[in-house]
């Protein structure tokens, strides 16, 4: 049999084409919350090598959404900023890589810098039309409270920690995802909007929005470690049980767990 001469150009064409595949079968889809979603896409490259496969990371569709992506494999795995249900554990996974801080955020201009639980509670629940409303020694200042267009993890989380479980009213300002409520914010002429967010939301916006304490406690690493502000909510991965690529995923998650600070640039605090 005659054998096939292949010139430099198509052995590296061939090899080219050989890793491709073998990258691509081997990729590990990941989608879901941007507060996790977003330094795995950023961090991508890096991470690969510390698991040993390539990382496909989409950072968009929420938690609500990964969650059903992973459910019907269309996934690998989700990033997911609250606790998983009693059901969705039956067929899940859990892996908290770290914890995030819910902040009360306001323009700056606003002449308040504290509310309390039952002022945020009142301003998302029920129909309050002025900060007066909440408080008579607040100004009388129309209230916008700022939500999401579809449930989201934040909403869920909102309702458990500040609703009691309640829901929410159903005047208010509207975001397709809570990551661009600092943008309406700022750019909101009124000043009277105040939107429930992820600590890693916040950094940007420093010069022109602020953060309320509630119930006389800033939020910060130290008080979500006392447990003076309570307001704390899980960043995990999330993966079928019995999955193919559990071993993986478990890596990840450890490695992400064990450089919380230097992954999350400091804006979450170790799960553990």
């Amino acid at each position: 049999m005659k054998k096939i001469q292949l010139t430099p150009v198509l052995l590296l064409l061939v090899a080219a084409l050989t890793t491709h595949s073998v990258w691509a079968g081997d990729a590990i889809s990941i989608v879901g919350a941007k507060t996790l979603c977003s330094p795995l896409k950023e961090q991508a490259a890096a991470l690969s090598q510390v698991v040993g496969s390539p990382l496909t990371v989409q950072d968009q569709g929420g938690s609500e959404e990964a969650i059903k992506q992973v459910y019907m494999g269309k996934a690998d795995a989700a990033c997911v900023v609250r606790n998983l249900t009693d059901q969705e554990k039956n067929a899940m996974e859990q892996k908290v890589v770290a914890l995030d801080i819910l902040i009360a955020v306001v323009k700056k201009e606003l002449p308040i810098d504290a509310v309390t639980k039952e002022n945020i509670k009142l301003a998302f629940s029920q129909d309050k039309k002025s900060w007066k409303e909440l408080n008579p020694a607040f100004p009388d200042i129309p209230l916008e409270p700022v939500t999401t267009r579809k449930v989201t993890a934040t909403e869920k989380n909102i309702q458990k920690l500040f609703l009691d479980g309640g829901d929410f009213r159903p005047q208010t300002l509207e975001v397709d995802t809570m990551s661009s409520a600092p943008k309406l914010l700022q750019n909101r002429k009124e000043l009277g909007a105040i939107s429930i967010m992820s600590r890693s939301f916040f950094k940007g916006y420093e010069a022109s929005l602020k953060i309320l304490s509630i119930d006389g406690v800033l939020p910060s690493p130290a008080t979500i470690q006392d447990g003076s502000y309570p307001y704390g909510r899980p960043v995990s991965l999330v993966y079928k049980k019995g999955s193919a690529r559990q071993g993986d995923l478990d890596k990840l998650a450890a490695h992400v767990n064990g450089q919380v600070n230097e992954f999350f640039k400091g804006e979450m605090m170790p799960a553990q």
